[in-house]
């Protein structure tokens, strides 16, 4: 057989991505595609895998959509890449085999999206309705589900973001007075505001003190600093990740994400992954913590009790997957 390769780009975003050209190009149709967890498992068994690849052009290009874990992976294939290795590759790379994924039936599309409207809802509606990974409420399944449902109905109201400050008058949007009222009854809005809010840590503080995720929306002179993220970490651990690259693995701030949601030690460095009492704290809080132990630690005794003891389940589930 032959031997293909692939060159892939990896795109730091601040936004929707910029496609160019295929921007303007329309979707006319998706597939779910489905990966069973076993070999052997009934049809109506609603234990599989589920991400969706969407048909750009009648098949020019691809756009493969995805949600592992907290991860949203986009991978846009360009004119000559097949449905086959949309199924076969993973966004960051990582291979599966495609005969062991099941293909739904492919749903025809007439409503004129385009590629940049698609990508649009993205950084909007989806970015603002994003949840932490729940097994139950927040998973592949439901966001393969949503893609769909706006594919099939973008316009509905449902997949409309509002802008909280759209008729809110000029004047007052100037008014920092206004603006902490707005953003303690609000912390989203912070998204909506200029940029000299984004970048004033009492407008901020105030947001993130009531939603820590509403640190995403703050400059980066803000993101980077102590006091401002640590409130951010401390209302919700999932913040970690939105703290500026030059302090967002300061261990005081990594302890207090990790006492806030255990699970957030995946976004830790190595040495704190092998500290041990910041470990600790992690699995007490979140047993499923224990797989993103570092090995050092993993098999420790007290690290692995502590997590059994405070989530069972989710220690031998993390035990299966090590």
């Amino acid at each position: 057989g032959r031997r293909r390769w692939i060159k892939s780009h990896r795109m730091l975003l601040q936004g929707p991505p910029n496609l160019g050209e295929h921007s303007t190009d329309l979707i006319t149709a998706y597939s779910e595609i489905r990966m069973p967890y076993w070999s052997v498992q009934p049809g109506s068994w609603a234990t599989y895998h589920a991400w969706s690849v969407i048909e750009v052009n009648h098949g020019q290009s691809w756009i493969l959509i995805e949600r592992k874990t907290d991860m949203l992976e986009i991978l846009f294939g360009q004119v000559g890449i097949s449905l086959y290795f949309m199924k076969a590759l993973r966004c960051i790379g990582i291979a599966r085999d495609p005969a062991k994924c099941q293909e739904q039936p492919r749903v025809a599309l007439s409503g004129g999206t385009t590629v940049q409207t698609f990508m649009e809802w993205i950084d909007g509606y989806v970015e603002e309705h994003w949840q932490p990974y729940d097994l139950l409420n927040s998973n592949c399944q439901q966001m393969a589900a949503s893609v769909e449902s706006f594919l099939v109905n973008p316009g509905a109201p449902e997949h409309t973001v509002v802008d909280p400050m759209k008729l809110v008058p000029q004047k007052q949007k100037e008014d920092k007075t206004f603006v902490l009222a707005e953003v303690e009854r609000n912390p989203r809005a912070l998204k909506y505001l200029a940029e000299k809010f984004r970048r004033d840590s009492q407008v901020v503080t105030i947001a993130v003190s009531k939603d820590g995720n509403a640190l995403r929306y703050a400059s980066d002179l803000v993101r980077a600093d102590l006091e401002v993220c640590l409130a951010a970490v401390s209302q919700n651990g999932y913040a970690l990740p939105y703290v500026h690259r030059i302090i967002r693995q300061d261990r005081t701030l990594v302890f207090a994400a990790v006492s806030q949601n255990g699970y957030v030690l995946c976004y830790a460095g190595e040495k704190h992954r092998k500290d041990r009492e910041l470990v600790l704290r992690a699995v007490r809080q979140d047993g499923y913590a224990w797989r993103y132990v570092h090995e050092e630690l993993k098999w420790d005794s007290e690290v692995y009790v502590a997590a059994g003891f405070q989530n069972p389940v989710a220690l031998v589930r993390a035990t299966l997957l090590w």
